[in-house]
């Protein structure tokens, strides 16, 4: 509320103005709390699994996908009890595409373009894969 700058500019007769500029920083100013808010999340996340000596891939497998996914399954399930089907489904499938595709394939491409076509080494395997088939 008191972040994010109103975009909602009206002028003497009470008809909407262009607030561009307002737009553009309010835009800025949501993508920064996104950034901070995931930062929290994951924090949060790790020293809990420390406290709890729960595997950090464990907590993001779980805890952090459950967590993330929690906003699409209110809006699907909104959207269904209106009636719309086909919007609920879509939203499901949709969403997880787009995790998918930038989530992974983002950084992926980001990575391409600032070292090139270099393998990447540094990721380290603490047993993920034992973790993934015991769930």
């Amino acid at each position: 509320h008191y972040t994010l700058p109103d975009v909602r500019h009206l002028d003497h007769h009470g008809q909407p103005q262009k607030s561009i500029p307002y737009a553009y920083l309010s835009t800025i100013a949501c993508l920064m709390w996104l950034i901070a808010g995931s930062y929290a999340m994951v924090t949060s996340l790790e020293s809990l699994a420390g406290l709890m000596e729960i595997p950090d891939e464990i907590m993001g497998v779980t805890i952090s996908a459950a967590g993330t996914s929690l906003p699409s399954y209110i809006a699907s399930r909104i959207s269904a009890e209106k009636g719309f089907g086909n919007q609920a489904v879509a939203s499901v499938f949709g969403s997880n595409t787009f995790n998918i595709c930038v989530g992974l394939g983002l950084p992926w491409v980001i990575y391409i373009v600032v070292m090139g076509f270099e393998p990447y080494h540094d990721l380290e395997n603490d047993g993920i894969l034992e973790s993934i088939l015991v769930l």
